[in-house]
Formats: C-alpha cells, structure tokens, sequence
C-alpha cells in the first residue's frame, strides 16, 4: 500500500498559475531559444537549460545558492506560499521546499534571461 501525503498535494482552489504569474522578466535574445520553459500542469513548471555556460540564482529565505548549466529545474507551487523546487546538473541535486524563492538565470554573457519570484509580488 502506498501512501500519499495529502499536505503537500496542491489544494484545489489555492492552484497558482506559475508561468504566468511568476515570470518577472524574460529577455529578448537568440539564446533563448536554447532554454525551454514548460508548464507541465496549472502548479509545475519546467526549465531545460541544455548548453554549458548558463548561471543559475536560486535565492531563498534561508539559503542563497548558484549552480551552472547544462541543467533541468522544476518549480511546483503546493500552495501559495509554499514551494518545491528541484534543480538537477551533473555536478549535483538540488530538492529544496520553501516558503518564497527568487530564482534567475543569466546567459554566457551575464545576460539576465529570466527572473521568477515566487510568490508572485
């Protein structure tokens, strides 16, 4: 028998709707066609940053950390203020629940591509 921690499913009524609500800026440049944004269902998105040379931010409440492409993120919204993040490259893992996180990716340049705040201000 398996079993299901129903605290941290989404609550239905409380579904953020995250690619359009918590991307706050996305720039306009040729690489980013190379990074793919999904959203998987109303609480799951998807990132796929499948070239070298990206830097990922990740900044939360407690804890600031950087990490470098090729790398796969997702981000689910298990309530409002309430967020799972997982982030996988090949030097490591990163899974990680918090209660707000800012989270930026820059190109090879320095290049803010795209910054999401979570919860959305």
């Amino acid at each position: 028998m398996n079993y299901i921690n129903n605290s941290r499913q989404p609550r239905k009524g409380n579904s953020v709707v995250l690619k359009n609500h918590l991307i706050t800026h996305r720039a306009n440049s040729s690489q980013n066609n190379n990074v793919k944004i999904n959203q998987d269902s109303l609480n799951k998105l998807s990132i796929s940053l499948p070239l070298e040379g990206f830097r990922i931010q990740l900044t939360a409440p407690l804890f600031s950390i950087e990490a470098f492409s090729p790398a796969d993120i997702t981000l689910i919204a298990i309530t409002p203020n309430e967020f799972y993040t997982l982030i996988v490259t090949p030097k490591g893992v990163l899974e990680t629940l918090v209660s707000s996180l800012v989270l930026e990716v820059f190109n090879p340049d320095g290049v803010m591509i795209f910054k999401i705040v979570a919860p959305p201000i």
